[in-house]
């Protein structure tokens, strides 16, 4: 199953990136008014072919997509200086 939620999660003809845009709502205390869609799926950009004991996924759970700016940067820094890791994001409508 995960083979295919990946599938329908990454288009890799896709050319569109995450992006930020103003919120004009409420907010909440995790965001700073700027919401940035968070992909459900990054992968690898490092595949060395070997066989790891222990998978190189980052697995992340979060109640929505959009997200604050500080919360996009933290996972994408994350994501940035960790290549060969693939990154995950279940959100609460498909857990």
């Amino acid at each position: 199953w995960m083979l295919r939620w990946k599938a329908e999660q990454f288009d890799s003809n896709s050319t569109r990136v995450p992006r930020c845009v103003m919120d004009e709502g409420p907010g909440n205390p995790y965001d700073d008014g700027v919401l940035c869609e968070m992909p459900g799926y990054i992968p690898a950009r490092i595949v060395d072919g070997k066989k790891h004991k222990i998978p190189r996924v980052i697995f992340l759970s979060w109640f929505t997509r959009k997200i604050g700016r500080a919360m996009f940067t933290s996972i994408m820094s994350l994501v940035t200086i960790n290549p060969e890791y693939e990154g995950i994001l279940f959100v609460d409508e498909v857990v």
